[in-house]
């Protein structure tokens, strides 16, 4: 309680709501980040200069379709225990386009998902916009293709099973 003779704070509902907002904003972007976000700046670096394995997931805030996948891409990070580097690829950056455009992403359409590895080259489309898959089926993709390279590790291969 306040001193005696002091008025009690009271917080207007104009204040409750930008407080409620701010708080939603700061937890959205604690979420946004569980995923390295790839665009043509870091790509060199991190996914071609790398001997591990990539799943790159390629979409824009603005579609519905790709709004509609990410749960599913989630609920297939969750399935693949780790055994690959994840990342998303967001188009509506200049950088994010640059990429898509090197990878053909542009005339497959979003949401796409490519798969990356250093025996694999070049990148090996897993589902591309017009194709939407379920976690399960996207998991047994990315497996059949590292399968199908032959040179893949066997742990990368045993984690995704």
């Amino acid at each position: 309680p306040p001193p005696r003779g002091q008025p009690a704070a009271v917080m207007t509902p104009r204040a409750a709501r930008m407080l409620l907002v701010a708080a939603l904003a700061t937890a959205a972007m604690a979420t946004e980040d569980v995923h390295t976000h790839i665009d043509s700046k870091n790509f060199d670096a991190m996914v071609a200069g790398d001997s591990r394995v990539w799943v790159l997931e390629y979409y824009s805030a603005m579609c519905g379709s790709c709004s509609a996948f990410a749960p599913v891409f989630e609920e297939f990070i969750a399935t693949i225990d780790g055994g690959v580097a994840v990342g998303k690829v967001s188009i509506d950056t200049p950088e994010g386009m640059a990429l898509a455009e090197r990878h053909g992403v542009l005339d497959m359409g979003v949401p796409s998902v490519l798969l990356f590895h250093s025996r694999t080259r070049p990148a090996r489309p897993i589902m591309t916009g017009d194709k939407l898959l379920e976690a399960g089926q996207l998991a047994a993709k990315v497996y059949t293709a590292l399968s199908a390279a032959s040179r893949a590790s066997d742990g990368t291969i045993q984690k995704l099973k």
